[in-house]
């Protein structure tokens, strides 16, 4: 079992607050320009799709529309099928100009994630820009990857599969055979087209349907990796382009893997500094009190514990190791959520009881409390991950890895060695090309980088800086996963300066937090 590569925690905790659809739209009426070209570098023969006309309709709280368009399943050969794209849009109250907005993944739902993007933009922005986001292919509402036939599958995959690596190798290749399988029976053809590169091509189609010359947008996370390609593929359709919690689209899945547990292995050590400040927290236990290497020892004889000794729950479920690592890296995304992992923690090894921290694995899941899942995070996450992987490696490449997961990740390395067992079985792309990142863009491109940032560490966003020579850097001193969508009022400033006032940062500005 291993991480998602690119988290959508991000998407996850900002859904939370989300209300539920409440009214039809009452505004002003919508008036869209007619469709713009494909973008320089876009396949040939797809003038089907792009002289579509987007049908709006009410949806949601006042201010919204949502719609659905259709692209070729395959952008190589656009007359062998189509997909469902499904968009939603807040209306801007005297414009026209678009910005398109991605909350990370893969695998997060755009659709789900407008409302919140809204609430994160100043009114400033989304007076004068409608901010749209879509579902990407194999995401949500648009044609969507499935790989398990019903939700008690889904939960013995996530919550109660354990593998002792290196140990069981074997036996851990041939249960991922099994369900990349299944991905691809279930799936069909989708499942060897929702590559990072496609969704990419599909965003041109959506800045074109709009009527925007070049393409606007704000990118988190894995929505970082979207923007990335599509400036690769359409370097002279930048416009305002902002990317926040980068990834180094040049790691290959196992060099993404050790990123993050180096990532999440810093965060927690920043957590356990702020829990021995707090007089319910368990790591005191550990023998020396404020010992992290103490501590990091205690939390990897706890996550061992689970794996043959899993803890009760107020639910009747188990609280396995694995359900325990989720629980605690979701509180590792956002700093405010350190006090409850220290209430979660306190009752998982003081008294025996896993129901927090079980409640936080499900959160990370999309899993609701009647054993429903609300996304197909799960299975997009997989199948995306593994047809953007174009560097697989051997067992004896990966055996030879373990003592650096040791060391970036004492606690938690059993978690992250082997990412490469997560594609076993599932499609590889035959489409996607490498793509030069180099490429002089038209306007710069903002990254923006976090120091603690658990999920894209932030040396990712420097590495990136460099393959990028024409972006500029933004960094937050912070601990939390993306800033923008933070209380930064340094970075929240400097990005808000550039959409209103064309006013360009300065390249490395350092943000306190």
């Amino acid at each position: 079992m291993s991480i998602k590569r690119v988290t959508i925690i991000f998407s996850i905790l900002i859904l939370l607050t989300v209300g539920g659809i409440v009214a039809t739209f009452t505004g002003p009426n919508f008036i869209q320009d007619p469709p713009t070209k494909p973008a320089s570098g876009q396949v040939g023969g797809v003038d089907e799709y792009y002289n579509q006309t987007i049908i709006w309709t009410d949806c949601g709280s006042t201010g919204y529309k949502c719609a659905t368009i259709k692209a070729p399943e395959n952008w190589f050969s656009p007359s062998s099928g189509d997909i469902q794209l499904s968009l939603k849009m807040h209306i801007a109250q005297s414009s026209d100009k678009t910005f398109i907005v991605n909350p990370g993944g893969p695998g997060a739902s755009g659709v789900d994630f407008v409302s919140s993007a809204v609430s994160i933009l100043p009114d400033e922005i989304t007076n004068e820009y409608n901010i749209l986001s879509f579902d990407p292919r194999g995401v949500g509402q648009s044609t969507a990857i499935k790989c398990f036939n019903n939700n008690k599958e889904k939960d013995v995959f996530l919550y109660d599969t354990y593998f002792n690596l290196p140990k069981e190798y074997n036996k851990a290749v041939d249960t991922q055979k099994k369900v990349g399988q299944q991905c691809e029976t279930l799936s069909g053809n989708l499942s060897k087209y929702v590559d990072t590169q496609s969704t990419a091509r599909d965003l041109d189609l959506i800045r074109a349907l709009t009527g925007q010359n070049l393409l606007n947008y704000i990118g988190y996370s894995y929505g970082t990796y979207i923007g990335e390609d599509y400036a690769a593929l359409f370097p002279n359709s930048i416009g305002k382009v902002i990317l926040d919690g980068v990834i180094n689209p040049k790691l290959t899945l196992n060099e993404h893997s050790l990123s993050q547990a180096k990532g999440f292995s810093l965060a927690f050590t920043s957590f356990a500094k702020y829990c021995f400040s707090n007089s319910a927290c368990p790591l005191k236990a550990a023998g020396n009190k404020d010992d992290i290497g103490a501590a990091l020892n205690q939390t990897k004889e706890f996550l061992d514990k689970l794996s043959t000794k899993p803890l009760n729950t107020s639910t009747g479920r188990p609280l396995t190791d694995t359900a325990a690592f989720y629980g605690i890296i979701t509180a590792l995304y956002s700093k405010n959520s350190w006090g409850a992992l220290v209430s979660a923690l306190n009752q998982a090894i003081e008294k025996n009881d896993g129901t927090q921290l079980l409640s936080f694995a499900d959160t990370y899941n999309d899993r609701q409390q009647n054993g429903n899942y609300t996304t197909n995070s799960t299975e997009a996450n997989l199948v995306i991950n593994c047809l953007d992987e174009k560097n697989k490696t051997t067992k004896e490449y990966e055996d030879a890895q373990i003592e650096k997961y040791k060391a970036a990740t004492p606690a938690f390395y059993k978690f992250f060695i082997y990412p490469n067992i997560a594609c076993e079985g599932f499609p590889t792309s035959n489409i996607t090309t490498e793509l030069d990142y180099s490429k002089q863009t038209n306007n710069k491109i903002i990254l923006i980088g976090t120091t603690g940032d658990p999920a894209t560490p932030y040396e990712e966003a420097v590495e990136t800086r460099k393959l990028m020579p024409g972006s500029i850097l933004l960094t937050n001193r912070g601990d939390s996963h993306t800033s923008y969508n933070s209380q930064n009022s340094c970075i929240k400033s400097a990005v808000d300066n550039y959409i209103l006032n064309d006013k360009l940062p300065d390249d490395y500005l350092m943000c306190e937090n």
